[in-house]
Order: structure tokens, then C-alpha cells, then sequence
């Protein structure tokens, strides 16, 4: 794993020393893969393929050493129907993932903080099918079909940048939610609504059905079950940015706030003591500011220093996650040469309700205590279609409880894009 480290930072330099340089390119004369692709983007057809393949090992720590590969591939559709058709403002769109391999924490950490967020049950599913229509210039939108609440609420954009999934579709809504909620690798049948009333502005509402059922019984993400005992989710969202455009005359920053509501009465999957409840939410934020912007850098440009952070606060009594926050650096295209690489570190804490940590520390016999980790990672763009990105994970308290030793996990990611 270390020399697949090192040829991947000696890969970077090389394609520094010489940036015109595109190895895997596919042809882009005339009748060309490029010019073929483009055409149908034209009429309004546009689709993409995406390989990610991992290699992990655990070094020490967690339940035992050892390593593991993850993969994912990725399909995705979009129809603009209103070239196709004439339907004007209609969208089609349709996605689905296939992951394969392992699972680095399951098989050999032991933490709730997945290390990789493309690690799922091998299987093929549907992730996303919808229909949208947009009115008022797109001011006014409306999205119906198989829906994933992760591609659109409490989505931090610098800290996409991560492989851990706790900096994706973060605990609070993973830990607490039935089935893990309408995320990766599957979504769920449900309705949205997007207003948009200034470019600063945008505000989000959405219903989906309540539970998405674990991999092992929603294994296509095609169990299609709302209302009755699964209920619903109801997830709400205000959304407010500042200096984004070529002549904004500073930095870009945004801000979300939002709360969820899962409707079904009973007890909360996981750790949460028997008692039933009336319904189950939560509340968060998110904040992304960019802070510092390199010289001779035009205003759009994303070259520079910027700062992320997240929170969710749970009812106590409700919930197995009761308090998380996650924050961090990235620095983008701190080279010249090197204008679409990226660095990042981050932390990430989750604090388990009273409940959970009762039943953590019965089955364990150890004492419970808040997971963390530290992320440290680095996204080299070889080509425009292929990207590595080495990445070393530490894990405190894996399983949020003492019985394990902190675990230092390193993996090296490829992504191709097709």
C-alpha cells in the first residue's frame, strides 16, 4: 500500500512536469467518440459511466488487521425532453450504481464512520428514476419518481472531497434513519420541490417513502413501500450563497439550514431504548467558505483555500446518534499546473444518545464513547477521465466504544470516467 501511495504522488508529478499531456483521451477528430457523444448531447441526450476502484488496509488497530478492495460502477441518463420532445421544462433522468468487493470497516475496523462511501452490499441498484419539471426559468421545479435525499440535503461541497461516508450523507441521518434513510446505493419513491426566488436563494422540500429497508432485503432498490408502518420522511431546506459570479468582488461562501421529520410511531432502529415514541427529527446546518483565493486567480476560479462545516442535533430519547459535527480544509489547485487537484483534512465526531450508549456498552462490556476520525487525502487528476486519490484515515474509538484501539486505515482510489 505504500509504494501504491508513492506511484500515485510520482504519477501527479509527472503529469505536473508536463500538463498538455492526456493519456487515455479517447479520439476527438472529426466522427470521433467526442464528436458521436457530443451530438447526442445536442438533441438532448446526455449519459455518463464511472469506475471506482479502492484498495484498504487496516495497519493497526480496529478488530484486526488487514485489507480489503472496494469497487463501484455507475451509470447515469439524462433526457432533456424538451429537445427530444418539445415537452418544455421536462427532465428524465435515471441512475444506477453496482458496487462489488468489500468492505474495509465491516470486515476489519469495526466503526460506524464507514471508510469508503462507495462501499455497499455487492448488488445492482437503482439509485435515481425521475421526472421533473421546471417552470419560471427554473425559478420553480418539481421532481417525482425513485428519489435519493443525499444528492441534494445536507451536502457540504468542500467536503465532498472525502472518502469517508461520514462526510457524505452524514450520520445524523444514516444512524438514525430506518434502512439508513433514501441514500447510497438506493433511493426511494418520493416527490420535490425546488423554488429558487433570487440567485442568492433556494429552497428545497421533499417527501419521500419512510423506509428504504436494508440491503439485504431491498436488494435492487426497487422495494416500493410508502405509507403504512414505513411511513414517511419529510426533509426541508433553506439554502443562502453569497459572492458566487464572475463580478461578486469576493468570497464565495453558502449556507443550510434544515430539519427532518420521520412520521411512523414506534421505536428508532438501532441502539434507542424500547420505549415508542410519536415520530422521530432532527435539525442541522452546513456552512462552506472559501478563504483565501491564490493570486493572479480570476474570481470564478475555485484555486485557493476554503473551509467546510457540519452539525445535527437529535431528541435524546429518539434517536442512536444524538450529536455530530464534522468540519475541515481543503486547498484547490495550489500548483499552477496543477489547477484541478485538491487537498484536504477533516474531522469528523459523533456523540451516541443515552440510550445507545447503554446498549454499546451492555453488548461490548467496555465503555461507550464518541467515534472520531481524521481524514488526510489528495485528488490528482491524471487525465480529464481518469483521477487517483491516495487517502489515510485515523479512527478513535472505532464502534464508539473502547474495545478496539484507535485504526489507521490507507487506501488508494481510481475513478475513470467515461
Amino acid at each position: 500500500m505504500t509504494t501504491a501511495l508513492a506511484v500515485a504522488l510520482f504519477s501527479c508529478a509527472l503529469r505536473a512536469a508536463d500538463p498538455t499531456v492526456q493519456p487515455g483521451d479517447p479520439p476527438s477528430g472529426p466522427g470521433g467518440w467526442r464528436d458521436w457523444r457530443s451530438g447526442l448531447e445536442q438533441r438532448g441526450v446526455r449519459f455518463s459511466l464511472q469506475s471506482i476502484s479502492e484498495g484498504w488496509a487496516n495497519l493497526r488497530g480496529g478488530e484486526r488487521r488487514g485489507g480489503a478492495y472496494t469497487g463501484l460502477a455507475e451509470g447515469e441518463l439524462e433526457l432533456d425532453l424538451e429537445k427530444l420532445t418539445g415537452w418544455k421544462g421536462a427532465t428524465l433522468q435515471t441512475r444506477w450504481f453496482a458496487p462489488y468487493g468489500r468492505d474495509l470497516s465491516a470486515r476489519r475496523i469495526g466503526n460506524h464512520f464507514t471508510v469508503s462511501h462507495a462501499a455497499a452490499r455487492p448488488s445492482l441498484y437503482l439509485y435515481e428514476l425521475w421526472l421533473e419539471q421546471r417552470w419560471l426559468e427554473g425559478a420553480l421545479s418539481v421532481r417525482a419518481g425513485q428519489l435519493a435525499a443525499d444528492e441534494a440535503f445536507a451536502v457540504s461541497e468542500y467536503g465532498s472531497l472525502f472518502l469517508n461516508a461520514a462526510f457524505g450523507w452524514p450520520p445524523f441521518l444514516s444512524e438514525n434513519l430506518p434502512g439508513g434513510g433514501p441514500a447510497f446505493p438506493r433511493g426511494t419513491l418520493g416527490v420535490r420541490i425546488a423554488v429558487q426566488p433570487g440567485e442568492r436563494v433556494r429552497l428545497l422540500s421533499a417527501l419521500y417513502q419512510g423506509d428504504p429497508f436494508d440491503e439485504e432485503i431491498n436488494r435492487h432498490g426497487l422495494r416500493w413501500r410508502p405509507g403504512g408502518s414505513t411511513g414517511y420522511l419529510w426533509m426541508n431546506e433553506a439554502q443562502f450563497r453569497w459572492n458566487y459570479g464572475e463580478k461578486s468582488g469576493g468570497l464565495p461562501g453558502e449556507a443550510k439550514g434544515g430539519f427532518w421529520y420521520h412520521t411512523p410511531d414506534g421505536e428508532n432502529a438501532g441502539f434507542a431504548p424500547t420505549r415508542r415514541r410519536k415520530g422521530n427529527a432532527g435539525l442541522y446546518g452546513v456552512v462552506d467558505q472559501m478563504l483565501l483565493r491564490l493570486a493572479d486567480s480570476p474570481e470564478s476560479s475555485p484555486r485557493g483555500v476554503a473551509w467546510f462545516g457540519r452539525f445535527g442535533i437529535q431528541p435524546q430519547e429518539r434517536n442512536t446518534l444524538g450529536l455530530y459535527f464534522d468540519t475541515g480544509l481543503t486547498f484547490h489547485g495550489l500548483f499552477a499546473a496543477r489547477g484541478e487537484d485538491a487537498l484536504g483534512i477533516g474531522f469528523a465526531c459523533g456523540r451516541w444518545t443515552r440510550g445507545a450508549r447503554r446498549t454499546l456498552e451492555a453488548e461490548s462490556g467496555h465503555n461507550a464513547a464518541r467515534e472520531m476520525l481524521v481524514e488526510l487525502t489528495y485528488h490528482c487528476q491524471l487525465t480529464p477521465r481518469l483521477a487517483l486519490q491516495p487517502d489515510v484515515q485515523w479512527i478513535i474509538h472505532p464502534g464508539a466504544t473502547r474495545e478496539f484501539g484507535n485504526a489507521l486505515a490507507v487506501g488508494l482510489r481510481s475513478t475513470w470516467t467515461f
